[in-house]
């Protein structure tokens, strides 16, 4: 397995973990509009509770299946993709309020790993 993917899947796992377990009722300099916990900037993004629930399910499960990917490499890429796609949807929503680049920084950052992620696997 390549080692540049798993310091790429226990990177991204952890960012997930923290945001959607211990950060999630935190303000931070980089939620969406003026939204202070991971609720209130799905409210911002014009989203609705059935999404929230959604996706605070579905990020952290994926963050597992990426360091599950570690043992399982066939799942590796399926997981990368999806994780990607998450990403990819929080930097439209980021666009969509018109956030300050600052912003943007952790969602893109978080899915040029799992590009990278895709691309050395």
């Amino acid at each position: 397995m390549n080692e540049v993917a798993i310091l790429l899947q226990v990177f991204v796992a952890l960012v997930i973990f923290n945001v959607w377990t211990f950060r999630s009722e935190k303000p931070s300099k980089y939620r969406g509009g003026s939204a202070k916990t991971l609720r209130e900037e799905f409210v911002e993004f014009g989203l609705s509770e059935k999404i929230f629930v959604y996706t605070s399910f579905a990020k952290p499960a994926l963050a597992i299946a990426l360091i599950v990917a570690i043992f399982v490499p066939i799942i590796t890429i399926p997981t990368a993709l999806a994780m990607a796609f998450f990403m990819a949807s929080a930097l439209l929503m980021h666009y969509r309020v018109k956030d300050k680049f600052i912003k943007f920084i952790p969602a893109g950052i978080t899915f040029a790993c799992c590009v990278a992620i895709v691309v050395v696997s």
